[in-house]
């Protein structure tokens, strides 16, 4: 903390620092579960949950700035990420697209708003910028550079070694580290600062220069040049997996349009030759979409690899209508969800080994539940574990459910890929006796 007089207490500030950035992430993620406390007592109604969505971000960072005194910024990304990570189970999927939208429409606003405010700022502190703020500016760019490096090459391995996070190739890490770009966030921060009158002039331009600096950079050099980095890097070509992975949702797509089309003619009785004419360049793409798949010649083990991607991301659709439907409780539906991106995670990376994998860590007992036991084990408190038993049971039936409803098109059409993935399947759904 710097005050008038004395000189800086790193010590002092770095504690507040702390102080601030935690109380506010910790306020921001309380504010985010009592909107999604508050959320069901609305109805479903979009403006009512996009007017909520609006008084949150708002409120949560002026009772963060005058009330609690931690970092109100930090605040509303905190309750962002929460409502985020668990809006999807109780947010219905049609609001939650129109929610989606809308903050992308208020974040432009906002981006370019701060973008002019910056414009007229930041330029009477850069008037007389000279050789020593380059270097300054050069040495924050070399030092964010590392941090990323150091991240992503000395944190991530050990994460990845662990089983903690999916393994990154080389090749995206150099990307991700080139491509960290910096923009109306770090702009507000080092407005915020130029505005505090507790600093100094000297502090308020040093912030400035080296800010404005740091996001020019990334915005011209990085930016420009992202595109270069990732052809250098042959990231631009998709594998002959993902090849045929795009392929097989794009005739997916054409064979649902299709189908639409013929519904509409049937219901609006329209002629058949109009509607041919209509099919036909869909069906068209079907045939070219299929033939380039067979000209890829994967191996069985990419093969599977695909259809079980398919088949997990096609049960988080279900999982999604079945919100939509209200067939089942909110917290089931976040499980679902999670347990569906593991399948999907797991099959990308290992295939069938990874979709096994992840297949076994859902029916696995989450801490919850085990704690649960252990109160009834050792001092026969019930309520705890009935509640979790009835949770495992849902989550049981549902999943059974949404399994039986997944159509064998899903994978392709190939039977021995659903051939090879239904003992999972079927282990997951009947699993309440195996895992008992």
């Amino acid at each position: 903390m710097i005050t008038s007089g004395r000189e800086p207490d790193i010590g002092s500030g770095l504690s507040e620092f702390f102080l601030s950035f935690i109380g506010g992430g910790l306020l921001g993620v309380l504010a985010g579960r009592a909107l999604l406390w508050v959320i069901p007592w609305v109805r479903d109604d979009r403006l009512a949950e996009a007017t909520l969505t609006l008084a949150l971000a708002y409120g949560v960072f002026i009772a963060a700035e005058r009330f609690f005194h931690v970092s109100g910024v930090v605040a509303v990304l905190g309750s962002g990420l929460a409502v985020s990570a668990l809006g999807r189970s109780r947010i219905a999927p049609y609001n939650w697209s129109f929610l989606t939208d809308l903050w992308d429409q208020i974040a432009f606003w906002a981006r370019s708003l701060v973008f002019i405010l910056a414009s007229i700022l930041v330029p009477r502190l850069l008037g007389e910028i000279g050789l020593h703020d380059l270097l300054l500016v050069a040495v924050l760019v070399a030092a964010a550079m590392a941090a990323r490096i150091l991240v992503l090459f000395g944190l991530m391995p050990p994460l990845e070694y662990l089983k903690l996070t999916q393994p990154i190739s080389s090749a995206y890490k150099l990307a991700i580290t080139w491509g960290g770009l910096r923009g109306a966030l770090t702009l507000v921060l080092a407005l915020a600062a130029t505005e505090n009158a507790a600093l100094s002039p000297e502090i308020k331009r040093f912030v400035a220069v080296l800010a404005t600096g740091l996001v020019l950079f990334t915005l011209f050099i990085n930016g420009t040049t992202l595109r270069f980095v990732i052809d250098l890097l042959g990231l631009s070509r998709l594998s002959p997996r993902n090849q045929v992975l795009r392929d097989q949702v794009l005739a997916l797509s054409y064979a649902e349009v299709c189908d639409w089309v013929r519904d509409m003619a049937h219901d609006h009785t329209l002629a058949e030759s109009a509607v041919a004419q209509v099919v036909e360049p869909y069906q068209a793409w079907i045939v070219a979409a299929n033939a380039r798949d067979a000209a890829e010649r994967l191996t069985e083990r990419d093969r599977l690899a695909i259809a079980l991607t398919a088949l997990a991301n096609q049960e988080r659709v279900l999982v999604l209508e079945a919100r939509a439907d209200r067939v089942t409780s909110a917290a089931t539906v976040q499980v679902l969800l999670r347990n569906a991106d593991l399948l999907i995670e797991g099959a990308r990376a290992e295939g069938r080994v990874g979709y096994r994998r992840a297949a076994e860590r859902t029916l696995a007992f989450p801490v919850g539940f085990r704690i649960a036991y252990f109160f009834y084990r050792y001092f026969r408190i019930v309520r705890f574990l009935a509640d979790r038993l009835a949770d495992r049971v849902e989550l049981l039936l549902v999943t059974r459910l949404l399994v039986d409803r997944l159509p064998a098109s899903t994978i392709g059409g190939c039977a021995r890929c659903s051939a090879s993935a239904s003992p999972s399947l079927r282990a997951r759904s009947s699993s309440g006796d195996g895992k008992r």
